[in-house]
Order: structure tokens, then C-alpha cells, then sequence
């Protein structure tokens, strides 16, 4: 099986970062399957590179980080504003147009993971990515727990 991974963790994420390595270190104890890493970050560990069942492309550059760092904010400022435009637009069923913005500024990525003939994706966080690639993918979810434990008030009623 032909397995790719999706690295954007940067050092300054902390627990983010330590998830993705532990995650690699698991997969490279993996010797039935080939994986390919797609790095787009700058502080991916040069420990995996030396992995033999391990490609590592790297995809890090500070224009395309610039252009993600872009989105980012957008995408941030649309969420967390006043109106809250991202959840117009969703309840409006025009995701569509959030997806172009992603489609446009990720397709040299996107190309590059269906030039990979990969049988499965891995995403350890959420990204739009994962719907636009149109590979079979898995995805890690986190921080939940607030919609299960009401001791986290604080956060428990701002996603009600």
C-alpha cells in the first residue's frame, strides 16, 4: 500500500509539532507499506529522510508560505468576524467558494499528491485539502472533549 502524509506542523505549534513526529515514528516502525511525505514545513525532522520506506518531498518554500499564511488570516478574519462570512456562506450552501480559494492556492500540491498514485491520505489535522484531492484519506479530529464535558464552559457554549 502507497500511504501519503501531509506535514505542516512547525516547532512553534508545540504539542501540533510533537503529534506529527510521534506520528511518523509510528509509521516508519511500518515496513509493509511505502510512505510518502509531503512537507510543507520548514521544520520537518531530517531523522525521517534517512527512513528506508520513507519518500520525503519537500514542498516548503517562503513564497508558498506566504501565500498559506495569506489564507490563513482570510480565512480567520472571515470566521471570527463580526458576521461570521464563513458561516454565511456555508448555511448558504456556497462552499464552492471557500473551496476555489483553496483549490486555487493549493492545486500545485494537489497535483503533486494524484502524481503519487497514493491508495490512502493522512491528515493529522483538519484541512480542506482532504476533500479536495479526491484521495482516499483519514483524519485526526481533536479537541472535542469541550462537547462531552461541560467543565469546559468557556468553550462549551461558544460552539452550541
Amino acid at each position: 500500500m502507497k500511504v501519503g502524509v501531509l506535514f505542516t506542523a512547525y516547532k512553534s505549534q508545540g504539542g501540533v509539532y510533537q503529534y506529527y513526529v510521534e506520528i511518523l515514528h509510528a509509521l516508519s516502525k511500518i515496513k509493509s507499506h511505502d510512505f510518502v511525505i509531503f512537507s510543507v514545513s520548514k521544520d520537518f525532522p531530517l531523522e525521517f529522510k534517512r527512513v528506508k520506506n520513507f519518500k520525503v518531498i519537500n514542498l516548503y518554500s517562503r513564497s508558498a508560505n506566504f501565500v498559506v499564511m495569506v489564507r490563513g488570516v482570510i480565512s480567520y478574519f472571515l470566521y471570527y468576524s463580526r458576521i461570521n462570512v464563513m458561516r454565511f456562506f456555508y448555511e448558504l450552501h456556497l462552499f464552492g467558494l471557500v473551496a476555489l480559494l483553496y483549490k486555487f492556492t493549493q492545486k500545485n500540491l494537489i497535483r503533486r499528491l494524484k502524481n503519487e498514485n497514493l491508495d490512502i491520505m493522512i491528515y493529522p489535522t483538519p484541512v480542506y485539502l482532504s476533500f479536495l484531492a479526491k484521495i482516499p484519506f483519514m483524519v485526526t479530529v481533536h479537541d472535542l472533549e469541550h462537547r462531552n464535558r461541560r467543565k469546559f464552559k468557556q468553550t462549551f457554549k461558544r460552539h452550541n
